[in-house]
This record gives structure tokens, C-alpha cells and sequence, in this order.
């Protein structure tokens, strides 16, 4: 999966969480790999004015939380990034939601906390 993808649907997922350590974790290597601030802003707020593809991953992630993808989300990921790639997605939107999960309920600091919030 290409960089700009990947930080695409892991920032993604973090907004989807509110995962404020996965967020702040990710968004320099965001930038790194090109991303601007502005897109970063768009993938935190879920408004994408991302490319065509960059915008059609944080969809699929969206759409995906609740365990399921319309058949025309599925059908144009399946067109444009290809089934292997669909799978490496998927996995990588798993694994996050999984780390968003265990970082809220473990309650690791969030950027600029030294301790828990003990929601």
C-alpha cells in the first residue's frame, strides 16, 4: 500500500476513534510522506478534499466500522487498489481499531498528558 494511503486510512481510523495518541503518532509521518496540513485537517474532520483514491480509502474506512462495505464502495475499491490491496486495507483498518480500543481503555496519555485521563 502506497505511504500516502496507509497514513490516509490509519488517520482515518483515529478520527473514526477519537484516538488522540494514534492521531498525534501519526500525523508527522503523515507529513513526511506528503500530506499536507490542510489534508490532515480534512482526514481529522472527515470533510476529504483528497485525491480521487486518498478520499475513496478514508470512505472505505468510515464505511467499514460498523463490519460491512455498500457493494459500490466494495466494487470501486475492488477496481481501483485490487483485492490483495483491499486485504492489506482491511487488515491495517483492523489493526488500528484495535490499537484505538486498547488505548482508550488503558487509558494511555494522550500528546501533552504525563498521566491517564481515568475517564
Amino acid at each position: 500500500m502506497p505511504d500516502g494511503a496507509r497514513e490516509n486510512a490509519i488517520l482515518a481510523v483515529a478520527a473514526q476513534r477519537d484516538a488522540d495518541f494514534e492521531r498525534f503518532a501519526h500525523e508527522p509521518i503523515a507529513r513526511s510522506v506528503g500530506l499536507t496540513g490542510g489534508q490532515l485537517f480534512d482526514i481529522r474532520v472527515g470533510d476529504c478534499s483528497l485525491n480521487a483514491h486518498e478520499a475513496l480509502v478514508a470512505d472505505a474506512v468510515r464505511r467499514a466500522d460498523d463490519g460491512d462495505l455498500p457493494v459500490l464502495t466494495f466494487d470501486e475499491l475492488h477496481r481501483t487498489i485490487g483485492l490483495a490491496r483491499l486485504f492489506e486495507l482491511t487488515t491495517l483498518v483492523g489493526h488500528y481499531i484495535l490499537l484505538a480500543l486498547q488505548l482508550r481503555v488503558l487509558q494511555a496519555p494522550a500528546r501533552g498528558q504525563v498521566e491517564p485521563s481515568h475517564h
